[in-house]
């Protein structure tokens, strides 16, 4: 998107309605609602080297990048990913209901759109379908992101959703694929 046009647009919220439909996670959501979205989302600004997103916390909302860039640390592992305008970050903690897997950490001047758990859940999960619900956790997979959106979708339809219990295990070395 191009930043340097929002300036001049009347609507206070239209900087904002154009980053949310180009985040794949929220691209789904009909325009009545990405625009009452838009409008419900604050505006918060970190500086840079500011941490945003505390690993083991409460996640009590997530946040679009509107501006600036980000790293995404994980305790004793270090720098797994960076994201950048346009990417989305903490939604993990927000559709897991668990805590935040990692630390966020602003590397420029950052402004973000920030959206609850409230609004995530009355606009977001309510919106959204089950395959597009599915559609929007896989875009946010790195080896997926690339995807386009196609492919994803096709993707998302044939996905199932398994839900297991803390130390169920999960896959087995060994196992066949």
């Amino acid at each position: 998107f191009d930043s340097h046009v929002f300036g001049h647009m009347e609507n206070p919220h239209a900087q904002a309605e154009l980053v949310l439909a180009q985040v794949p996670l929220l691209s789904g959501i009909p325009t009545k609602q990405r625009s009452h979205l838009a409008a419900e989302m604050t505006v918060e600004n970190f500086k840079d080297g500011e941490r945003i997103i505390s690993q083991g916390e409460v996640g009590d909302c997530m946040y679009v990048l509107e501006s600036g860039s980000v790293k995404v640390e994980v305790n004793g592992v270090g720098e797994v990913a960076r994201f950048e305008e346009g990417q989305v970050f903490g939604e993990q903690a927000l559709m897991n209901d668990a805590p935040r897997g990692a630390n966020i950490t602003a590397i420029e001047d950052c402004r973000c759109l920030r959206l609850s758990r409230k609004q995530f859940e009355e606009i977001v999960i309510q919106v959204l379908a089950p395959v597009a619900r599915i559609e929007m956790v896989l875009a946010q997979v790195p080896l997926l992101s690339k995807l386009d959106r196609g492919k994803l979708s096709r993707l998302a339809h044939a996905a199932k959703t398994q839900k297991y219990q803390a130390g169920d295990v999960i896959i087995k070395q060994g196992d066949p694929a």
